[in-house]
């Protein structure tokens, strides 16, 4: 059997504020947003966000840019899922060049910590000008940095990166005996 639990609490304000709004420089806004969450698994964390648009005077344009920092806490699943025992048949040890049978347990990781995003986004839409009606164009640039991303690796993996050597992933199995040889899969924080 497996369970666990975790509570948020999360406070949060955002603000719109008009900059100007006029026929000769257009219309423009600036918009901000703070919240901070406390994560009963893993603690306390920022999310914000600053961004604005513009519609220019010019005919149909609208100017839009966004800088933020983002949270994604682990899911319930990836914190505390029940052990799932799998049979790994023909399962290649990358040591002694063969195939053995291995015991696959995949588990939740209840030491796992947010992901956090910085995102930054510009971008123009060009909509219904005069001077060609229907039309609708947007182009737009993103930017997204993550860091502790949450994800697993594949039994297989997991090995060929160990004797490759990647540390991390060696105490995640064992197949030096082959009567009880294993592989543990859990999701992990990425660098």
């Amino acid at each position: 059997n497996g369970n666990g639990k975790y509570s948020v609490k999360e406070a949060f304000l955002e603000l719109d504020v008009p900059l100007f709004n006029s026929d000769a420089i257009g219309r423009a806004n600036l918009n901000g947003a703070a919240r901070l969450t406390d994560y009963s698994t893993s603690g306390q964390v920022w999310a914000w966000k600053v961004g604005g648009t513009w519609d220019t005077p010019l005919d149909g344009l609208r100017l839009r840019g966004v800088t933020s920092r983002d949270v994604r806490a682990p899911n319930l699943s990836e914190l505390f899922a029940a052990p799932v025992t799998t049979t790994l048949p023909n399962f290649l040890d990358p040591v002694r060049n063969v195939n053995v049978v291995v015991i696959q347990n995949v588990t939740g990781n209840p030491d796992l910590t947010p992901e956090i995003a910085r995102n930054t986004q510009l971008g123009a839409v060009l909509s219904n000008p005069s001077w060609l009606p229907g039309f609708s164009l947007s182009v737009d640039y993103f930017r997204i940095k993550i860091d502790d991303a949450i994800s697993a690796l594949d039994a297989q993996t997991q090995i060929n990166l160990c004797y490759g050597g990647v540390q991390f992933t060696c105490g995640s199995f064992d197949l030096s005996n082959l009567d009880s040889a294993y592989v543990t899969v859990q999701p992990f924080n990425f660098a």
